[in-house]
């Protein structure tokens, strides 16, 4: 059975109108429309307060943290400058020379560093020809007994004190000559008119730059007579033969009287320096 046309328009309105409800037109004024456009309003901030002071046992730690630091980073760079530098010390030395006795290779006023002959000739080694070699002086032949000698006598004071000073001052006061290495153990060493000899032929003039003289004059050299070293001895002879006080005096040098071999030249203070006045001062003093 079917339903009027009508009818079903009728209904078909009926519930559009109770599905939709109905839109109000309200009406605002210019000051509400802006109101309620603006965002809403934030939260007040709250005023920052005066931060809280630390305890004092966290600001001393934090303090001896900080010097802690400081101490280590300069420890860091320290140790091995102080290390390098007792390395040195320890290996290398230096001398001044006051005579020209080995001009023109070193002149008088020249600072010189030196190796120690504990590392220079470690192992049993022996100086090369051509070195030039640190030792102590020799007892000259028909020298006064310690003539050569300008080391003190040994501190006899109880007191610990003075017995180091006196044996720093001691070591001081060492004289050590310096001289150029032309014989090597076991050869035969010859001085003759004007030339070395070694082994019974002529050795070549780069490792002496003048003639030695062999003449009358000096007292205790061998003169023309072949010398044979011993397994534990050199020849040296000065550069400036003229003015040196070598083997040709005084004989063959031994091995273990050498205490450095000669590096290099630090710097050339020169014959007017105050170090080269004092030597000479010295040396008119002593006569």
């Amino acid at each position: 059975m079917t339903q009027p046309k009508d009818d079903l328009r009728e209904a078909d309105t009926t519930e559009t109108a109770v599905a939709e409800p109905a839109i109000q037109h309200v009406e605002l004024s210019y000051a509400e429309a802006v109101q309620a456009a603006a965002p809403p309003d934030l939260p007040a901030e709250e005023p920052v307060g005066t931060p809280a002071v630390p305890d004092p046992e966290v600001r001393r730690n934090a303090a001896r943290r900080l010097a802690e630091s400081r101490r280590m980073r300069r420890l860091r760079i320290i140790a091995p400058v102080m290390v390098l530098l007792a390395f040195l010390c320890w290996v290398y030395t230096t001398h001044f020379i006051p005579s020209p006795s080995m001009t023109p290779t070193l002149m008088p006023g020249d600072h010189i560093l030196a190796m120690r002959s504990w590392i220079a000739y470690s192992g049993g080694a022996v100086p090369a020809r051509g070195d030039i070699v640190v030792f102590l002086p020799p007892e000259q032949p028909g020298a006064p007994e310690g003539y050569y000698s300008t080391v003190p006598e040994e501190p006899v004071s109880t007191n610990a004190v003075d017995r180091l000073k006196a044996i720093v001052a001691r070591r001081r006061n060492v004289e050590v000559w310096i001289k150029r290495v032309v014989g090597l153990p076991g050869e035969v060493v010859q001085i003759a008119q004007g030339s070395v000899y070694i082994n019974g032929k002529e050795l070549d003039h780069r490792y002496y730059n003048r003639q030695p003289d062999a003449g009358p004059d000096y007292p205790y050299m061998f003169g023309f007579l072949p010398v044979r070293l011993g397994a534990d001895e050199v020849f040296v002879l000065g550069d400036n033969p003229l003015d040196s006080d070598d083997s040709r005096f005084w004989g063959p040098l031994k091995v273990g009287s050498i205490t450095s071999k000669f590096v290099r030249v630090i710097f050339r203070e020169g014959a007017n320096g105050p170090n080269a006045r004092k030597a000479r001062a010295e040396q008119e003093e002593g006569g």
